[in-house]
């Protein structure tokens, strides 16, 4: 909802409506300027397109397209980016942030906006749909993930269904530093083999769907690991030299599988810090076991030379 005082302010066509309650800010927690990223797929005038946000002050509540006046706009002519901002935390917009705002990528014309101190609208109209062409569609794809969720008995982690995603990206963090990532089809994962030692756990996750359409980057909340706590989690499942910063390799449903640069996963010999491996057809890596070729792997799936 906004509410409280509201100021018009018009500056050529576009229009910008602000709601402020007469509360003091902070200079250090009030944001100036926003920047949303939009990246967009498509021709001949039907655009998909991703909004994204890189702030840790401000989020992406959601975003959508209309081809017609609404109650706060009236004065829509073509598709348009309606994309609902707000703040994180103690932050608050100032009164010049709905007047700074910043996309990067897909070109497009900010119209319109209606903000408070915790909640902006902005409306926007993209370059390629200018000549008001009655045949050109807009479509605003929702790839934000929500719903991230920790099992702290397990090490498991799980996220709402996006239904636009191909797959996945996950990283995984041991106070700032990134511990692994891995791309799943699935909106979950185990990752009860990479608690190993005490710490600030946390995860971050965004959907895909194909190469050039990505969510943004959700963070999950903080799970102190105690010692005690990593030793009960990730019994049996730690593979020494597999995990650890930089690592290719994923675990699940018990098996290790080695996944290249890009995440698909590879079969065959993989040598992985001076040592070899053996992946089967279906990418498993063997173990205590004698590979299709002859040589013999160990239980820790390195080749017994």
């Amino acid at each position: 909802m906004f509410c409280g005082s509201k100021t018009l302010i018009t500056i050529g066509t576009a229009f910008f409506i602000m709601a402020f309650p007469f509360t003091s800010m902070a200079a250090s927690s009030t944001i100036n300027e926003v920047s949303i990223n939009i990246v967009s797929a498509g021709g001949d005038g039907n655009l998909d397109v991703v909004v994204t946000t890189d702030s840790d002050k401000y989020h992406l509540d959601k975003a959508y397209d209309i081809d017609e006046p609404d109650g706060d706009f009236k004065d829509i002519d073509r598709p348009t980016l309606v994309a609902r901002i707000k703040t994180d935390g103690n932050y608050t917009f100032s009164n010049r942030a709905v007047k700074n705002i910043k996309i990067n990528g897909t070109k497009g014309t900010v119209i319109g906006g209606l903000m408070n101190e915790t909640d902006m609208k902005i409306y926007i109209i993209f370059d390629a749909l200018s000549d008001n062409n009655s045949n050109h569609s807009l479509n605003v794809i929702d790839l934000n993930v929500n719903g991230l969720e920790w099992d702290k008995t397990k090490g498991l982690v799980r996220w709402d269904t996006v239904s636009e995603a191909d797959e996945y990206q996950l990283r995984l963090y041991r106070g700032s530093g990134l511990i692994s990532s891995f791309i799943t089809k699935d909106p979950n994962y185990d990752l009860s083999a990479y608690i190993t030692k005490e710490g600030k756990y946390s995860y971050q996750v965004r959907a895909v769907m194909d190469s050039s359409l990505k969510g943004t980057w959700n963070k999950s909340e903080v799970f102190q690991v105690t010692s005690e706590d990593a030793s009960r989690i990730s019994f049996g499942k730690s593979k020494n030299g597999l995990e650890g910063p930089g690592s290719r390799w994923q675990y699940k449903n018990d098996k290790w599988y080695f996944m290249n640069e890009s995440g698909s996963m590879v079969t065959g010999w993989i040598n992985w810090k001076s040592k070899w491996y053996y992946c089967g057809n279906d990418g498993a890596m063997y173990t205590n076991t004698t590979t299709p070729d002859g040589y013999k792997v160990g239980s820790d799936g390195a080749w017994v030379e």
